[in-house]
């Protein structure tokens, strides 16, 4: 199968995840090749990420340079995204799900750019609404729970 195929499978299976189908889980490759293909699901939502971030009010002002901004910003995106992995590889053996970790950590990667979409859609909205900042704040917090 193409990587273009696999893209686009993979985005499929996300969606379907974000409309709570349980089947989606079997469009998804049962191996290390497919585990390692579906990283390009954080790459897809990185721009979003990006988006996400410059639109989400910051407490104070940037007072180090921007490189080590930067870094510091991809660092935490990288770290988010290589968390799950490493949880399911210690989780999945004590459960007795070894046998399709490949999925589930396959399934977390298609689903962030959808996740990072409906962030997102959210942080865009709010940002122009005239709602109090607890309100907001509130919006935001619901918009998190609802992704995750």
């Amino acid at each position: 199968m193409s990587v273009g195929a696999q893209i686009f499978r993979g985005l499929r299976a996300g969606w379907r995840f974000l409309l709570r189908d349980p089947n989606a889980v079997h469009l998804l490759e049962n191996s290390s090749a497919g585990v390692w293909i579906s990283f390009l699901g954080p790459l897809l939502a990185l721009p979003i990420y990006v988006l996400h971030f410059a639109l989400v009010p910051h407490p104070g002002e940037v007072n180090v340079g921007w490189f080590h901004y930067i870094s510091v910003f991809l660092l935490g995106f990288c770290l988010s995204r290589l968390i799950w992995p490493v949880v399911i590889t210690i989780i999945g053996p004590l459960h007795r799900r070894q046998a399709f970790m490949a999925r589930y950590i396959a399934a977390y990667n298609w689903s962030i750019p959808f996740q990072m979409m409906i962030l997102f859609a959210t942080v865009a909205i709010l940002s122009v609404s005239a709602m109090e900042p607890a309100t907001k704040a509130m919006i935001r917090i619901c918009s998190y729970g609802l992704v995750m």
